[in-house]
C-alpha cells in the first residue's frame, strides 16, 4: 500500500519516483531537495476487516526554506481532501480504493543534515478497500 500511495502522491503533485520522491526511505545519495512517503503504523482495521484507515507521513526536504516550504504545501494541496481515490496498481498488488484522504499542513522541523531544511505533512486515508 506504500508503493501505491506513493505512486499517487507522484502522479497528483508531478514528482518522479525514485528522483525527487520516494517510498519508505531516502537513499544516502538522494538529491537534496527531495520528498520521502513514510508509512506510520500500518492500516487500522474497522469492525468489518474490509475497510481500513491508512497513515502516512511525508518528509520534504531541501536547501532553501522558502522552496521547500512551497513544495511540501504544494504536495499537501494536490493529496488533501481527494475523495474516490483508486490507487495505480503496483506489480501484481490488488487495487485499492478510498473515500477521502485527509492532511496536515505541513509544518518546519528545522535544519536537519547538511544544513536542509525539513518540513512535514501527515494523511489519514480513509476508507481503504480492496
Amino acid at each position: 500500500m506504500l508503493i501505491a500511495f506513493t505512486r499517487f502522491v507522484a502522479l497528483k503533485a508531478s514528482l518522479t519516483i525514485d528522483t525527487d520522491l520516494f517510498a519508505g526511505w531516502r537513499p544516502l545519495d538522494a538529491v537534496s531537495d527531495c520528498s520521502v512517503v513514510l508509512g506510520v503504523g500500518g492500516p487500522s482495521p474497522d469492525h468489518n476487516k474490509k475497510r481500513v484507515e491508512a497513515l502516512f507521513t511525508i518528509e520534504t526536504r531541501g536547501r532553501d526554506y522558502h522552496e521547500t516550504e512551497a513544495r511540501a504545501v504544494a504536495i499537501f494541496d494536490a493529496v488533501h481532501t481527494q475523495a474516490g481515490v483508486t490507487f495505480p496498481v503496483v506489480g501484481g498488488e490488488t487495487v485499492w480504493s478510498a473515500d477521502f484522504i485527509r492532511g496536515t499542513k505541513p509544518r518546519s522541523t528545522g535544519i536537519g543534515e547538511k544544513r536542509l531544511h525539513y518540513f512535514w505533512t501527515s494523511f489519514t486515508v480513509y476508507g481503504v478497500s480492496e
